[in-house]
């Protein structure tokens, strides 16, 4: 190594963010000059390339945004549960059952992409794309077994009710308003 460079860490590790890459590059250099002058520098670097690669601040309230609302489905299924023991009917169960799937699915989808950012940074933009569509029709699904459950318990217990319309449309303002806001503060074009 003392008469060549070192072989680019990019083309032997092609999932790794160009900042880190060019980081441990540049500690690499033969010449004492075109290193870093000091580990302040090398921490700033690798603030810098963190904060390229999604380690921002907007990213960790897209993380939050997915863990809230897969808060809010185990929170349905469960409110969906208590209808049920409240209101015992073949629809109310048919919605505890199917909203519990609904809701178990979503919050794998939902940690997934939470796992993805954390472990896979650089295939997050692919697994957004590809489960953008189940998650917006698993969110819909959702709001209308809630307002199905809001129906069939409102005559007789109205708290329940309001809670699954509120709980309803809560989760379909989250799909269309909240996430897409989140999800452009946190990628941006990438959205």
């Amino acid at each position: 190594m003392l008469e060549h460079d070192p072989q680019p860490l990019a083309a032997r590790c092609p999932d790794l963010p160009a900042g880190l890459s060019e980081v441990i590059a540049r500690c690499l250099h033969k010449r004492a000059a075109d290193r870093f002058g000091s580990a302040a520098e090398i921490v700033g670097a690798l603030k810098a390339t963190a904060d390229a690669t999604g380690s921002s601040s907007g990213t960790r309230w897209w993380r939050m945004h997915q863990v809230v609302v897969a808060l809010l489905y185990i929170a349905a299924a469960v409110l969906a549960w208590q209808i049920k023991e409240w209101v015992e009917t073949p629809l109310t169960v048919a919605l505890f059952i199917g909203l519990g799937g609904v809701a178990t699915v979503g919050a794998v989808l939902r940690g997934h992409l939470v796992f993805t950012d954390h472990m896979n940074h650089a295939h997050l933009t692919e697994e957004r794309r590809r489960t953008r569509r189940g998650i917006v029709l698993i969110d819909f699904v959702l709001a209308a077994m809630l307002m199905l459950d809001a129906i069939a318990t409102g005559g007789v217990r109205a708290l329940p009710a309001v809670f699954a319309l509120s709980l309803a449309v809560g989760v379909s303002l989250a799909s269309v308003v909240l996430e897409p806001a989140t999800t452009r503060a946190a990628f941006g074009d990438q959205a």
